[in-house]
């Protein structure tokens, strides 16, 4: 199975949109530091502005090992920010159902907290297709890197390859 990769981020280059989702992380986890509550909150945000400094550290240095940790730890937080929005709904329609049918009438707060599960749900769901456009991004931006990183050493062996006969003397062999 081929996973989609892009060539550009919102009509930008990829290295462009890498270095702007980079910033824009390291940012918004510098931002949530500064206002964090507890060291659950401080540790959290420092690890992945740690992760974001790498991705762009990666990205300026056209390393593409430096790329992994952006892309492993951020789809591993999105997944499980999902898993606990759609856990904590689930339990929260249940309440909700149950007060419902367990009192036989229709109270105000039952269909405000209905209305607003269904806009956490909408959000959620644009929050998964932002997530995965950033994703596709990341990986295609990573996969660009591997292939020229590849590229660049490949060229490097046939151009060492070509010196070293190059540097031969006419009419001599190359083995000695």
């Amino acid at each position: 199975m081929q996973i989609t990769r892009v060539s550009s981020c919102c009509g930008f280059d990829l290295k462009m949109g890498g270095l702007f989702i980079g910033s824009f992380g390291v940012s918004f986890h510098l931002l949530n530091l500064i206002l964090a509550f507890g060291w659950i909150d401080v540790s959290f945000n420092l690890f992945f502005m740690v992760v974001h400094l790498t991705w762009l550290y990666g990205i300026a240095t056209k390393n593409p090992n430096y790329l992994i940790c952006g892309l492993i730890f951020p789809v591993a937080l999105s997944l499980f920010t999902i898993g606990a929005v759609f856990k904590d709904s689930i339990r929260l329609f249940s309440i909700v159902f149950e007060s419902y049918f367990d009192c036989n009438c229709y109270e105000p707060e039952i269909s405000n907290i209905i209305i607003l599960t269904i806009f956490v749900y909408f959000a959620v769901s644009i929050f998964i297709a932002v997530d995965a456009y950033i994703t596709i991004v990341k990986f295609s931006l990573y996969r660009r890197l591997t292939e020229s990183k590849t590229e660049s050493m490949s060229d490097l062996n046939i151009n060492s390859i070509q010196m070293e006969t190059n540097c031969l003397p006419k009419g001599e062999n190359a083995i000695v």
